[in-house]
């Protein structure tokens, strides 16, 4: 229980980028390649984020940062979450 809790704490940074950049979920699942329903899930941390280096770029000029940016977000989102 504790593994998935932690996992949904970690993907909040999706969540978070996603209501940033003004994106409905439908929107960014097509924006990227994905179901709507598989973005959802990793939102919601049911699963882990499996993307292609096409989709994380799409994710990034979605969210208007470049590629390098969005790793650093996201790996600032992770360690604010594991304090």
């Amino acid at each position: 229980m504790a593994i998935m809790a932690r996992q949904i704490v970690n993907n909040q940074w999706l969540r978070q980028l996603r209501h940033e950049a003004n994106w409905t979920q439908e929107q960014l699942a097509v924006r990227i390649g994905v179901a709507s329903s598989t973005l959802r899930s990793w939102e919601q941390g049911k699963v882990k984020v499996a993307m292609t280096l096409e989709q994380w770029e799409e994710l990034a000029i979605a969210v208007n940062v470049s590629l390098s940016d969005l790793h650093s977000r996201i790996r600032k989102l992770h360690q604010k979450t594991a304090e």
